[in-house]
């Protein structure tokens, strides 16, 4: 376990509690980064950025597994930048407020869309859009309810203290895969889902907030029979003209 891993998961959470040994966070954080790997590994040219990259835990993983590339971390956050040591570049900014421009070929997120409103997680999208070169791959890889039901209950959980103000977020939505693939779709990507998996939320949660009994409890009665949370991890190609195209042949791209 590197050391990146466990400050993303602890540390650099300020409500998360500094354990990072449950299978659960492992399963979200480490065990499904090798299905990044093998989507970026299809890239030719990788000027990557990670958006939302906290501490750095995702490129430092990836450059272990032999990725290579130039990595530039986007984190509003300044201290969990700081604790960066993986990434060729840090820029301190929210995603929604970078430059316009295409200048990657890469764009990483995740676990990022929900910890803001839809109308945020539109403008995201689309600035993701901006920011990659012709033909670049957003790999994004989203937390998600599996309907409205479970949409509304995990709403509650992280705007009100109804479990416990460890889990508050400033202003969460948790899009279901089915309205992140419509927004995908409106800012211009094709989209092919890569994989899915499920994990026990209630596990995840109690490892990554350090839950009490009591808040526990509180928890498992509010979700009910929502026992696991979705994860969806899909390659989304920025929709290529046939400048795009063209471009593509001349710098030599594998399967032009």
């Amino acid at each position: 376990m590197t050391k990146g891993y466990r400050q993303e998961v602890g540390e650099g959470f300020p409500r998360a509690s500094k354990v990072a040994d449950g299978w659960c966070l492992k399963a979200v954080y480490k065990d499904h980064t090798r299905t990044l790997a093998e989507m970026i590994n299809k890239v030719y040219y990788r000027n990557i950025v990670d958006l939302g990259g906290g501490c750095g835990a995702l490129v430092a993983d990836l450059k272990g597994m032999g990725i290579s590339g130039r990595f530039t971390n986007v984190e509003a956050d300044r201290e969990l930048l700081a604790m960066d040591d993986s990434s060729n570049l840090k820029v301190c900014s929210r995603i929604e407020e970078l430059p316009n421009g295409p200048r990657y070929d890469i764009a990483l997120m995740r676990h990022v869309l929900n910890y803001n409103s839809l109308n945020t997680q539109k403008i995201i999208v689309r600035k993701v859009h901006n920011i990659l070169n012709q033909d670049g791959l957003f790999v994004l890889q989203h937390c998600c309810p599996v309907d409205k039901e479970h949409q509304r209950r995990l709403k509650l959980m992280t705007t009100t203290p109804i479990v416990s103000e460890k889990l508050i977020r400033a202003d969460p939505y948790w899009s279901t895969w089915e309205e992140v693939r419509a927004i995908l779709k409106d800012s211009g990507f094709e989209t092919k889902v890569a994989e899915t998996f499920e994990v026990g939320v209630g596990e995840l949660f109690q490892q990554r907030y350090n839950l009490t009994k009591e808040e526990e409890a509180r928890f498992h009665e509010l979700l009910g029979e929502y026992s696991s949370i979705r994860y969806v991890i899909s390659g989304n190609r920025k929709r290529t003209n046939l400048i795009g195209k063209i471009s593509r042949l001349i710098r030599g791209s594998p399967g032009a």
